[in-house]
């Protein structure tokens, strides 16, 4: 029972993790020339997002056992999910560091509160494989992040 709504939850997750990563080196063309940043100001706020994201990850596997997967989960997942939505009117490079930085703290959670909930459910001889399908999102998002983008970016703005 566990399989067939904790995986998939955990899939998308980890898959929408994936893509998140990746949507700003899709999106650096034109982000950097819409909002004129220059290539220091790109790297800078792509590199804030892997410092919130280091800096938060200990910690956010402690308040996951803390308050409770679910509760913790669910509430990263809105975070993070306001956060790229908000990306949508960002204007300036000072947003966009305090995004970026915002947004690795949020996601940074993700793959330790998944990690820490099936070892909850699954013993040691089944968890390799939930680990397996979880992590096979990775690869998934990979082969989907990049049509998905140019899809999005033939839109020109619309």
């Amino acid at each position: 029972k566990v399989d067939h709504h904790l995986l998939p939850f955990f899939f998308s997750v980890a898959l929408l993790c994936s893509i998140d990563r990746a949507n700003l080196s899709y999106a650096a063309l034109q982000l950097n020339h819409d909002l004129k940043f220059s290539h220091t100001v790109y790297g800078l706020g792509s590199g804030l997002f892997f410092l919130g994201y280091m800096v938060f990850q200990v910690p956010s596997t402690y308040v996951c056992a803390r308050v409770g997967a679910p509760k913790f989960l669910g509430t990263i997942v809105v975070v993070w999910g306001l956060v790229a939505t908000l990306f949508a009117w960002m204007q300036t490079s000072a947003q966009f560091y305090t995004l970026r930085l915002i947004l690795g703290l949020a996601e940074s959670g993700a793959y330790p509160g998944m990690w820490y909930s099936l070892a909850l459910f699954y013993d040691d001889k089944e968890l390799g494989v939930a680990y397996t399908t979880v992590s096979t999102a990775t690869a998934v998002a990979g082969v989907l992040g990049g049509p998905i983008a140019a899809a999005l970016l033939s839109l020109n703005g619309l």
